[in-house]
């Protein structure tokens, strides 16, 4: 008996910090969103070669990795791949670490 319940509290920790992380990725998504419907923000493309990636999910895919302190593109490369929550807030984009670092060069030169 006592073991059950020391599995059972065990598994509720668990649930409750993926449910606090689980709200930060929900914020940063809302951040992101928001953030493009206020100013409109749009990227022109062309249609030759290979579409690109979503310009919203990359963002936050990136935020949240910066949010996660995660400033190493290869590890957020990997975390988006392998890693569900990332996973769920870029909506299942597998970018390679050479497009993110790519993607943020371009937002260093917008701003």
């Amino acid at each position: 008996m006592i073991l059950n319940n020391y599995i059972l509290s065990d598994k509720s920790r668990e649930i409750e910090e993926m449910e606090d992380e689980f709200q930060l990725m929900y914020l940063a998504s809302t951040i992101v969103d928001g953030t493009f419907n206020f100013f409109k923000i749009e990227r022109k493309i062309s249609n030759v070669g290979k579409p690109p990636f979503d310009l919203k999910d990359m963002i936050k895919l990136i935020f949240y990795g910066y949010i996660n302190k995660i400033t190493s593109t290869m590890e957020l490369a990997y975390n988006a791949k392998y890693n569900h929550l990332y996973n769920l807030i870029s909506h299942a984009i597998e970018p390679s670490d050479r497009t993110i670092r790519d993607y943020c060069k371009y937002f260093q030169s917008i701003y």
